[in-house]
């Protein structure tokens, strides 16, 4: 057997089965939250939601109005209008109008050595007094049960923070392939199995939905340790883990619902920041790097069209297959259609892209931009506890 076949066969039909096995054993058997059961009491804890909003006047108004319908007796919201110039903080305005349990608290300058989003998250959460916090993205809604099948879920295992894989809105035929192909990805070297044990780093979040204990948070040094945390969602569950909150996630599908990006462009504007700064560390040649492994996946695809031996052409077929049925399945479980599965080496070509796009303008910015303010690489690398 040559290099280049051991290069272009038989190394991706590996990655292809491990993906799967590692899809399998992590994303699809997370307990689904739509399927916890709850019994009514005569008191529910306190909570209080804090949802931070930049420039979201798309989603802001639905996804607010489906916190204040929640089936929970004891709940406020707290909507911080971090700097928009949209119409985002007059649409909050009037609906804090017409419903007293929601607060609007509008950011008119970032103070220094902060992320926006970290920010307003503080800003929030230092307002809440309720026995616990649920931090939401502005474009995420929750069903009517959700919270109450969260709580229960969390009071029953005794978690500190629980966060969800949530149901994605559909971006397109290639964003959804990038989506899902980022997903399956995500199950590898047990990270999503790992969060709930106490003796492991891994951890896995979204900002859609992160609930958590007031007193345990209380305990930790808050959002002043993720000040400059670009991955906010992952570090408050490692802020959390690492001052003995005990963490898990669920699948949320039917329960959080993220309205995503509506195209493949949108996408890629709105992640420069999460690929170059998360994924590439701050390095041009990582992001460089990442794009060859990505582009060297997908073009693995059409290994079966070479010359090769009919038992290399049974291993790549088997890799191929494997890594459809492990992106379609990522797909499912975040109730969305599989269709894009069957394009999966579209899927780690838009990655391939995305990664070299964050690496390039990473580069010319020397930093990254996020919410009209450039932060400078070395300022974030020195700041940075989340490593993907």
């Amino acid at each position: 057997m040559t290099l280049a076949y051991l290069l272009i066969v038989v190394v991706p039909a590996l990655i292809g089965v491990y993906t799967l096995a590692s899809t399998v054993r992590g994303l699809w058997r997370l307990p689904e939250l739509r399927r916890v059961p709850y019994e009514e009491r005569d008191h529910w804890p306190r909570l209080h939601i804090v949802t931070p909003a930049c420039n979201e006047e798309r989603h802001v108004e639905s996804a607010v109005r489906s916190m204040l319908s929640l089936d929970y007796p004891d709940v406020s919201v707290i909507a911080v209008d971090d700097r928009s110039t949209d119409a985002t903080g007059a649409l909050l305005d009037a609906l804090a109008r017409e419903d007293p349990r929601l607060t609007v608290e509008h950011i008119r300058e970032l103070p220094e050595g902060w992320l926006g989003k970290v920010h307003a998250l503080q800003v929030g959460a230092s307002r809440g007094d309720g026995e616990w916090l649920l931090l939401m993205d502005a474009d995420a809604h929750l069903g009517q049960r959700t919270v109450k099948r969260a709580i229960s879920y969390a009071v029953r295992n005794q978690l500190d923070c629980l966060s969800v894989v949530p149901q994605m809105t559909t971006a397109g035929l290639l964003g959804d392939a990038v989506f899902d192909v980022s997903l399956a990805l995500m199950s590898n070297d047990d990270r999503l199995r790992s969060v709930v044990d106490p003796r492991s780093r891994h951890v896995a979040a979204t900002g859609a939905f992160i609930l958590v204990r007031k007193a345990t948070f209380d305990r930790t040094p808050g959002f002043e340790w993720l000040r400059l945390e670009v991955a906010d969602d992952f570090g408050l569950m490692l802020l959390m883990k690492t001052h003995g909150g005990k963490c898990a996630i669920v699948n949320a599908r039917a329960e959080v619902t993220l309205e995503w990006y509506a195209s493949f462009g949108e996408m890629a504007r709105a992640m420069q920041k999460n690929f170059f700064a998360i994924m590439a560390r701050f390095s041009l040649l990582r992001a460089i790097a990442l794009s060859l492994f990505a582009s060297w996946i997908a073009l693995s695809a059409v290994a079966a069209l070479l010359p090769v031996s009919a038992p290399l052409r049974v291993l790549c077929a088997t890799g191929y297959v494997a890594m459809t049925v492990a992106v379609a399945l990522a797909a499912s479980v975040t109730g969305r259609p599989w269709r894009a599965a069957l394009l999966w080496p579209l899927g780690f070509l838009g990655i391939a892209w995305l990664s070299l796009r964050s690496g390039l303008v990473g580069a010319r910015l020397r930093g990254i931009e996020w919410r009209g303010v450039v932060y400078p690489s070395a300022l974030l690398a020195a700041a940075q506890r989340v490593r993907v």
